[in-house]
């Protein structure tokens, strides 16, 4: 669990920032713990690098002027997860009006 956090000096002092802060980075953990649970539960065990990795590398662009959207591969892993999560999957390009209701 250690080596998937990365740290870093941060310089909060009034309670309310630091407080904000804090609840982030648990929230974040919140998740990324759920989602190795419920890929675990169905059968598709993942550790926590593989899918951050996978979530990570996915990139999706809007061209406004041409009102289209063009996104990266999916791997592996990240199919698995939307697979689980009962997420479907978008075409690599297409119009911005499909999808924006799904971002």
């Amino acid at each position: 669990m250690k080596t998937n956090f990365e740290l870093r000096p941060i310089f909060l002092s009034a309670e309310k920032t630091i407080k904000g802060h804090f609840l982030i980075c648990f929230l974040a953990l919140i998740i990324q713990r759920y989602l190795e649970f419920v890929l675990d539960c169905c059968g598709y065990p993942m550790p926590t690098n593989k899918i951050i990795y996978a979530i990570k590398n996915q990139k999706l662009s809007i061209i406004p002027e041409i009102n289209t959207y063009i996104k990266t591969e999916e791997s592996e892993d990240f199919k698995t997860i939307l697979k689980v999560f009962g997420i479907k999957l978008i075409e690599t390009i297409g119009k911005y009006e499909d999808i924006k209701f799904t971002i």
